[in-house]
């Protein structure tokens, strides 16, 4: 959503995603919150399942029905990926499936020694507790 939010802005955005839409158990549960956050999740044209209600089950079989306030929404992770991911691309994103943006330095020749690490642009503080 980043991605798409800054596309649209009129930045160039590059996306890298290594496996692009795939199916992740347990990944693709929304929230009420979520989708009142970001209401085109209400709209979107792929199948979901509402869930007002979950049952929990201890190791002795005794079992706990409970009422949801508000509805979660569960979409399979690869359709929401994918959706997202057009999202993106339709704002004027790049996307490129790959696991890291930056190719990998080739090793030091043998015998020599590894390329001092690059100076950090921020200075280093510690941080803050927060009040």
């Amino acid at each position: 959503m980043a991605a798409a939010g800054l596309a649209q802005a009129g930045r160039k955005v590059v996306l890298f995603d290594e496996k692009l839409a795939w199916e992740k158990p347990c990944g693709g549960g929304l929230t009420d919150k979520a989708l009142r956050q970001y209401p085109f999740l209400r709209t979107l044209e792929v199948q979901r399942n509402f869930v007002t209600e979950c049952e929990l089950t201890s190791p002795r079989g005794r079992r706990l029905l409970l009422q949801l306030d508000r509805q979660v929404t569960i979409f399979s992770r690869r359709d929401l990926n994918a959706l997202l991911l057009e999202r993106a691309r339709a704002a004027g994103a790049e996307i490129r499936p790959s696991a890291s943006p930056i190719p990998p330095r080739s090793a030091p020749a043998l015998g020599s020694s590894p390329p001092a690490p690059a100076a950090h642009p921020l200075p280093q503080r510690p941080l803050a507790p927060i009040p």
